[in-house]
């Protein structure tokens, strides 16, 4: 009985181990909401497959004046057909961020910066580039978080902004209608690990056998 106590102990820890290996991994669809991103304010698709155990607020542009100074901003869209970033219909659908933090942070210093690391969504307002529509900031806490915006009638331009320094995230997607591009940090096995496993196995098959 204490072999296979044994026996039972090592299987666990090269499972534990065969899930060492955190990658990024970018989902998204052709032309879909990480394509569309503005301009700067999303680099994320560049980090598809590094190791990492997460990535942090700067995959997002980073506004360094006005009264978005110290926020990191994600935002895809235009309300202007005449923009190369022109999103089309797809505002015209529910819209949700999703994402995962493991560490909120500390709050960032400059004019705009609030008490400690907090988001929040927005839209921009019909026919205009300047004038918007903000939820309430909410917030950071540690686990994954989900909001939400309802389908608007006219096109226009969707984001989120981060407040904060050092945010560790091991998730972020957006959804818009059906659709969701990801970028998430993801237990992937080496290859080794398969045949460390497949060897294991057959030596655990064996010692039962023998024991029977």
């Amino acid at each position: 009985m204490k072999t296979l106590q044994i026996l039972a102990v090592l299987a666990a820890s090269l499972f534990a181990y065969s899930a060492s290996a955190l990658t990024i991994q970018v989902t998204s669809a052709v032309g879909g909401s990480f394509d569309r991103a503005v301009p700067g304010s999303f680099s994320g698709a560049a980090l598809d497959g590094t190791t990492a155990s997460s990535f942090d607020e700067t995959i997002f542009q980073n506004i360094t004046t006005g009264n978005n100074a110290g926020r990191n901003i994600y935002k895809v869209g235009h309300f202007n057909s005449s923009n190369a970033n022109y999103w089309g219909a797809n505002s015209q659908l529910a819209q949700a961020f999703t994402f995962t933090v493991s560490d909120i942070g500390t709050a960032p210093t400059g004019s705009a910066t609030g008490p400690a690391p907090r988001y929040r969504m927005y839209r921009s307002n019909p026919g205009s580039a300047t004038q918007y529509y903000y939820k309430p900031w909410l917030a950071l806490e540690v686990g994954t978080t989900t909001t939400t915006l309802g389908a608007q009638s006219n096109d226009r331009q969707i984001g989120i902004q981060f407040e904060g320094v050092g945010i560790a995230f091991t998730s972020f997607a957006h959804t818009y209608g059906t659709t969701t591009d990801s970028i998430s940090v993801q237990a992937v096995p080496e290859p080794s690990t398969y045949a460390l496993l497949a060897g294991f196995a057959a030596f655990l098959f064996v010692a039962i056998k023998r024991r029977k």
